[in-house]
């Protein structure tokens, strides 16, 4: 979960891959250790899609956001893979 995003209270839930459990973590490499402060454009996770794939399961990745009160808007996201660094979502927070 990442939180304090932007100096807000703001905190996002980013569960990678579905039904995955099996798979004990072999496909993901996670960049970030609990509590470690993260910058805008860094990397935090990496998943290997063919390895997913190969296992049939599904390499849809969901962003849940947990208090919603703060947000005034949320951007829909686009489907299809998405790069390091590209712009996904635009978020808008309550003043």
């Amino acid at each position: 979960m990442l939180s304090n995003l932007g100096g807000s209270l703001q905190e996002i839930l980013i569960h990678m891959g579905l039904d995955t459990v099996e798979l004990e973590g072999d496909p993901f490499e996670i960049k970030v250790s609990q509590g470690q402060k993260v910058n805008k454009n860094q990397l935090i996770a990496k998943m290997n899609l063919k390895k997913i794939e190969a296992k049939e399961k599904k390499n849809t990745v969901i962003v849940v956001y947990t208090n919603m009160e703060l947000l005034r808007s949320i951007s829909e996201v686009p489907s299809g893979n998405i790069k390091h660094g590209e712009k996904v979502q635009k978020i808008r927070l309550k003043k």
